[in-house]
């Protein structure tokens, strides 16, 4: 059986992740839906599938905020409930059709790792790089937001907040 599932996040809109999943034939009724921050529906999909079904996603991300979830929710998939996964949005082996759809979902996972290690990696080099180039053109690097209000009295800092939010200095 196929089952989708579509959670709406910043990258991920609802109403494309549906039109996707239902274009590669899942039954609406078949497909479940969460808002950001929720997985109420993910649960209730986990309770559902069985071995040998299939679960269709738009985007890796529906499975994770982070890399470790994302990691932790494709090994409960494919791992304990014997279920393949399929990305519509990577152009990867599908895993219930592969000879060793077992082989090819370790294989997947091995691949997404090394991306996304280099690409942790790469990010941490490019914020050096911008660290370095600011220290050389004599910037200061404060690690710490509040450090910014210091020296400025607080009646100062609650004038200037309250001007931001629109009110106008008059009182």
């Amino acid at each position: 059986m196929n089952y989708g599932y579509v959670r709406e996040s910043e990258n991920l809109s609802e109403n494309n992740q549906l039109l996707a999943i239902q274009e590669y034939g899942v039954d609406e009724s078949c497909i479940y839906k969460d808002r950001r921050n929720e997985s109420e529906a993910y649960h209730v999909l986990l309770d559902k599938i069985q071995s040998g079904d299939s679960v269709i996603l738009s985007s890796i991300d529906c499975l994770g905020n982070s890399y470790e979830d994302v990691i932790n929710e494709w090994k409960t998939i494919t791992k304990e409930h014997e279920t393949a996964i399929i990305l519509l949005d990577m152009q990867l082996p599908d895993t219930a059709k592969a000879l060793n759809g077992q082989f090819v979902s370790e294989l997947v996972l091995d691949v997404l790792n090394y991306v996304e290690k280099n690409r942790r990696e790469f990010r941490r080099q490019r914020q050096m790089k911008g660290i370095n180039a600011a220290t050389v053109r004599g910037c200061e690097i404060r690690p710490e937001v509040e450090d910014r209000h210091q020296g400025i009295p607080e009646s100062e800092r609650s004038l200037r907040a309250r001007r931001a939010d629109g009110h106008s200095g008059g009182g």
